[in-house]
């Protein structure tokens, strides 16, 4: 098999410097005009070509975050309540940052919102929790999803993971919330510490949040 190299990064040409021109006509001078922008479009088309190419999207970088929370959260019953988020993932944060636990955009634009929750229910009996997105303090419209968490059963408390991701608009420097209200209190987000026994994992968030920019906004 032939030896693949992949690049992740594009070679931008050098605008070149175009020397002045002489007074009168000089074929010397105009042959090495021709060939410096010759080059210069050469370069411009190969970079134009490797974008466009399949896989070209790679040399893309592109507004994105990734948030999580290790708390565990307590819900009062039948109160809304916004969920922060404390931590960062460096390897995916790229013109969005942490604004007071709320998630931050710098650009407008329509952004892709994921999450995931960790759900916990110490009680005998399950009970339903309902979770929604937030942009600028406005509940986004039909962004609302409900998910039953069953009841503890034995030495374990029930649990549930809610997972959903939607298209939201936002302007320049907009926040986004996750929003969660359960019908009774013994529902929460929980955290969980990583684990040797019976099997090594890493630990449990009781919040992730990613977001990813899709596009400009319409106009």
């Amino acid at each position: 098999m032939a030896n693949v190299t992949i690049t992740s990064k594009l070679l931008v040409p050098a605008v070149p410097a175009l020397p002045l021109g002489p007074v009168n006509y000089n074929r010397e001078y105009q042959d090495e005009l021709s060939r410096v922008l010759r080059l210069y479009f050469q370069q411009l088309g190969g970079a134009f070509q490797a974008y466009l190419n399949e896989g070209g999207g790679r040399f893309l970088s592109v507004p994105c975050g990734s948030y999580f929370s290790n708390q565990s959260v307590t819900l009062s019953a039948n109160v809304a309540t916004v969920i922060t988020l404390n931590n960062t993932d460096p390897n995916a944060t790229i013109d969005t940052t942490l604004s007071n636990g709320s998630v931050l955009v710098t650009y407008p634009g329509i952004y892709n919102y994921q999450f995931s929750a960790q759900f916990d229910n110490s009680d005998s009996q399950a009970h339903d929790t309902e979770f929604w997105v937030r942009v600028d303090g406005t509940d986004v419209y039909e962004s609302a999803t409900q998910l039953t968490v069953p009841s503890r059963h034995g030495s374990r408390n029930g649990a549930a993971v809610a997972a959903l991701n939607i298209f939201i608009t936002a302007n320049a420097n907009s926040v986004i919330d996750f929003v969660v209200a359960a019908n009774h209190p013994d529902i929460r987000l929980v955290d969980l510490p990583a684990s040797s026994s019976p099997y090594v994992r890493p630990s449990i968030p009781s919040l992730i949040s990613t977001i990813t920019f899709v596009s400009r906004l319409p106009t």
